[in-house]
């Protein structure tokens, strides 16, 4: 029996979980995308997503539920990307949910590419 962690792929698919707050389109699009990246790995967070060529005008961002530490509770987990996306964002009141999806036809999953799809900060 193969055991897969992280993401479940094939050549045309990537399908992912995220613990993540949701803001619009228009307010991502607003960020400086160089400075975004940064200031996420600056605070441990490892994902966003968004599709807008599907028509979505929400982008997500959090953690991959992959990466909960071996001595951390789910609790601390949450309130870890709970603060890290206020902090991030400069925003008290946003709304936390796990978050799932896939898309079809892989991006660049290394880096901050122009189309903001999907990313992982490495």
């Amino acid at each position: 029996m193969k055991i897969r962690n992280g993401f479940v792929s094939n050549s045309s698919s990537t399908s992912f979980c995220i613990y993540a707050a949701e803001i619009t389109q228009d307010e991502f699009d607003a960020l400086d995308t160089q400075e975004f990246g940064q200031k996420m790995k600056e605070l441990g967070l490892r994902d966003w997503c968004s599709n807008p060529d599907r028509g979505d005008n929400e982008v997500f961002i959090g953690r991959s539920w992959d990466s909960v530490k071996d001595d951390e509770t789910g609790k601390q987990f949450k309130e870890s990307i709970q603060k890290s996306v206020k902090e991030l964002l400069g925003k008290d009141k946003l709304e936390f949910f796990s978050h799932e999806d896939s898309w079809y036809n892989g991006w660049d999953l290394g880096e901050i590419n122009e189309n903001k799809k999907w990313v992982r900060i490495k």
